[in-house]
């Protein structure tokens, strides 16, 4: 079985009012990545369109990050939440 969940890199530095903020947003994108790299999360396919698709097999660890099990319906309505967003 596996987990999974989209990252993307548009909105981390959104609500920043300062250039600290913006840093401290991305420190704080870093340092949550890290952990889940050390978890076993891996990224599947790239990010090169904005939509990072980290996986996991592990069901631990995907409790852990709040991880769905990845079916084929939750993905397209999962791009179509976030493609609304863009709009």
């Amino acid at each position: 079985m596996k987990y999974m969940q989209f990252w993307r890199n548009k909105f981390l530095t959104m609500e920043a009012g300062t250039i600290d903020d913006m840093i401290q947003d991305l420190e704080s994108a870093v340092k949550k990545l890290k952990e889940m790299r050390d978890d076993g999360i891996v990224l599947e396919g790239g990010a090169g369109d904005d939509y990072a698709r980290l996986v996991t097999k592990d069901p631990e660890v995907a409790e852990k990050y709040d991880f769905p099990e990845e079916r084929l319906e939750w993905i397209f309505n999962k791009i179509l939440v976030i493609n609304s967003k863009d709009r």
